[in-house]
């Protein structure tokens, strides 16, 4: 079963013996389109930690910021297809 939350480390739930555990999981991030195991799901589309943080940390006035808009968009494009 695939775990799809908001918060770090999305993963596989594992249950052995009894116990469940965390596995992590790399997935193709939507903003740099690299693999990684560590960040966030929204709708069901990855955002890698790394990509999260410089989001959230770049002005309006800056040159990339219109790329992340257009990035985030996509999940919404993704989500009412």
């Amino acid at each position: 079963m695939m775990l799809i939350i908001m918060g770090y480390n999305v993963g596989r739930l594992r249950k052995r013996a009894g116990v469940c555990t965390m596995e992590k999981v790399a997935q193709r991030c939507i903003v740099c389109e690299l693999e990684r195991s560590d960040g966030i799901a929204i709708c069901e589309q990855f955002i890698c930690q790394r990509c999260e943080q410089e989001m959230v940390n770049t002005d309006v006035q800056d040159e990339k910021y219109p790329f992340f808009i257009h990035q985030m968009r996509r999940i919404w494009l993704r989500k009412d297809a």
